[in-house]
């Protein structure tokens, strides 16, 4: 597994963009010939979007290209997302074949998700589960 060292820390929200802005590095959980799965920080994109902020595909290409001194263009395979606010683990895929593989087990939902939040006040209960569907208008 490859690893730079350097880590992407979580800035604080309202600071998210000038702090991005300086930031060159990701932090890579694990990294194979078809697979790197990196730490996404609260207030990163995951791809690039019309802000121009720095996005996670586009650190994490950076990185690959430091990392195995390969010259030209990377090519990295987004196969889910995470929300901008939200901070968590991202698959991608090294690989085309890397990338097909991952996203037929999200399509199939053969991958666990876990997600926790942050809550405000008091649950009713120390400890337990809590189950609701996420809507749009």
């Amino acid at each position: 597994m490859a690893n730079s060292g350097r880590a992407m820390s979580d800035p604080p929200p309202r600071a998210h963009r000038r702090q991005l802005r300086h930031t060159r590095s990701v932090h890579v959980l694990h990294c194979d010939n078809h697979v790197l799965t990196v730490y996404k920080p609260g207030g990163l994109p995951v791809q690039a979007d019309a802000t121009g902020d720095p996005d996670l595909v586009t650190l994490g290409k950076a990185w690959i290209a430091e990392a195995f001194a390969k010259p030209g263009a990377v090519w990295l395979g987004l196969v889910h997302r995470l929300d901008r606010p939200a901070r968590g683990v991202v698959v991608l895929g090294r690989t085309s074949k890397g990338a097909a593989r991952l996203s037929e087990q999200f399509r199939a939902r053969s991958t666990r998700k876990t997600y926790r939040v942050v809550v405000v006040g008091q649950p009713p209960t120390t400890n337990g589960e809590r189950t609701d569907w996420l809507t749009s208008d």
